[in-house]
């Protein structure tokens, strides 16, 4: 994918996460394969939603910013397999407020005594 991912979205490069939304909302119902029949719906529609994927999060538009061909390069290789789901899942599963609960868990078992 040689276009820029602003493009793909519509928005200027300095859009704010309100602007960047609204456009992926309007880009991604426009090009839904279940409401866009036409050649190219789809992988327009993968297009937009790895648009917005690398730009709704500020570190990784930081550094697409600096570096635009590397985040593409890695963007085609993880988010096309899934990898910002299985990123997100560890991210719930050791936030803070989990590790804590399992940090008393654990001391409340170990105040008990052996079983």
């Amino acid at each position: 994918m040689a276009q820029d991912y602003y493009e793909i979205l519509g928005v200027s490069r300095n859009a704010d996460q309100d602007e960047l939304k609204r456009a992926y909302r309007r880009m991604a119902r426009k090009y839904h394969p279940d409401v866009n029949k036409d050649d190219g719906a789809e992988e327009r529609f993968k297009e937009i939603n790895q648009a917005y994927e690398v730009l709704s999060e500020p570190e990784m538009r930081m550094r697409y910013a600096r570096f635009p061909k590397a985040v593409v390069a890695h963007a085609h290789f993880w988010l096309g397999q899934n990898f910002v789901g299985l990123i997100n899942f560890f991210k719930a599963l050791f936030s803070p407020i989990i590790l804590i609960d399992i940090w008393m868990v654990l001391s409340s078992h170990a105040s008990i005594g052996p079983l």
